[in-house]
């Protein structure tokens, strides 16, 4: 479990870091690669036969991303009004 962990706090500090330098573009790039993680698991949550919560929630999951994915490429473009 530690190792999950040791993996879980290096991702935060990068997406962290990212979010402090405000590089919208990258994030946004981090959050459409992190949809192949919830489909193959929704895909395998369906496959074992899985209760349909928690194949819906798998794509709960990867629509969050999309949407990350759309509003952080529109504020890495100069889109989306900037609060300074």
């Amino acid at each position: 479990m530690q190792i999950y962990a040791s993996r879980t706090a290096f991702v935060a500090l990068i997406v962290g870091y990212l979010l402090y330098t405000r590089n919208f573009n990258a994030l946004a790039y981090a959050s459409l690669a992190g949809t192949v993680m919830p489909i193959t698991d929704a895909f395998l949550a369906y496959r074992a036969a899985a209760a349909d919560i928690v194949v819906f929630k798998h794509i709960a999951t990867v629509i969050y991303l999309l949407v990350a994915y759309y509003i952080l490429t529109r504020a890495a473009d100069g889109s989306v009004v900037d609060s300074e």
